[in-house]
């Protein structure tokens, strides 16, 4: 399993990934729209890193996927679609959170809005997890704990 350090600094890169996506919706607000349509037609499909880049982990932005898959299926996997759905909330005026669930072989990425009893300093907890790679096909996790958060 990662130290916490490690786990820390690959939330903090999906906390920039979610910002990039909020940002994205906030210079095209139109992308909103694009992004609604994709879900309630069911165009995202969980697919691994491998078989969509080659690589054991890539990231992608909503807008990039937009752009790269115009038409039909846009693929992805846990760290784009939940910074994509964080990036949304946010953008939305909700109190996006993203998190990091490590795992013994493979972390998991999920989002949520943060609940009432946060401050400056600490996270209120999640209202609820979100994971938007289940409703895409990515088998269930077993259990949802130890989740790392930040606020996006």
């Amino acid at each position: 399993m990662a130290s916490e350090t490690q786990i820390l600094g690959v939330l903090r890169a999906l906390q920039g990934l979610a910002q990039a996506n909020k940002a994205a919706f906030m210079r095209h607000p139109e992308m909103a729209g694009v992004y609604r349509h994709a879900l309630a037609s069911g165009r995202f499909r969980y697919v691994s890193d491998m078989e969509t880049c080659g690589l054991p982990d890539c990231w992608s932005t909503l807008r990039a996927l937009f752009e790269r898959y115009p038409i039909g299926p846009i693929p992805g996997d846990c760290e784009d679609f939940a910074c994509g759905h964080a990036g949304y909330l946010a953008f939305m005026g909700k109190q996006a959170l993203i998190g990091l669930r490590p795992g013994t072989k493979i972390a998991h990425a999920v989002c949520a809005v943060e609940g009432p009893g946060g401050t400056d300093t600490t996270i209120g907890p999640p209202q609820a997890v979100i994971d938007p790679s289940l409703d895409f096909g990515m088998p269930p996790l077993v259990k949802y704990n130890q989740i790392y958060w930040m606020r996006v």
